[in-house]
């Protein structure tokens, strides 16, 4: 199973989202999912600060000892403005693929933006698939513009 923090060390986590309350969205509870044997994904919805249709997250990894640090990205997503960053919007985990996904939408209706895929390697989250729709014109797919086949050693 996935590792969790403690309640003390979760409530320093949100110390910081302190927003009003015509802005607050409801707490959502992290997601968790187990990584391998040291690591835990833990997806930590923004309480404020996200936009209509695009929501952020702060993605972090738990060790085995409950211990919380950044998730490190090798891919700059442009996001913070700072280089690669751990802030993803729209994420979720995919489970068939064991991948990261990120979906930023220029529109509510989401047909022009981006989906970043990333998967794990043991100490970072790397970019496996890009897909890019940069026109708003009703169109739902993506173009390809990055993937990478990955294999087990």
């Amino acid at each position: 199973p996935p590792s969790v923090p403690d309640a003390g060390r979760m409530a320093s986590l949100r110390a910081g989202e302190a927003c009003t309350a015509e802005t607050a969205a409801p707490e959502a509870a992290p997601q968790m999912v187990r990584l391998d044997d040291d690591s835990t994904l833990m997806i930590m919805p923004w309480a404020c600060g996200s936009g209509a249709y695009n929501h952020y997250a702060n993605i972090m990894i738990v060790d085995g000892f409950g211990e919380v640090r950044p998730a490190k990205f090798d891919f700059d997503n442009g996001i913070t403005g700072d280089g690669p960053g751990n802030v993803l919007v729209n994420v979720g985990w995919d489970d068939g693929r064991r991948a990261l996904e990120s979906h930023i939408l220029h529109r509510a209706i989401g047909d022009c933006g981006r989906i970043d895929r990333f998967i794990w390697d043991g100490k970072q989250f790397r970019l496996s698939e890009q897909r890019v729709m940069p026109e708003c014109r009703g169109s739902m797919e993506r173009i390809r513009v990055w993937n990478v086949d990955v294999v087990d050693r």
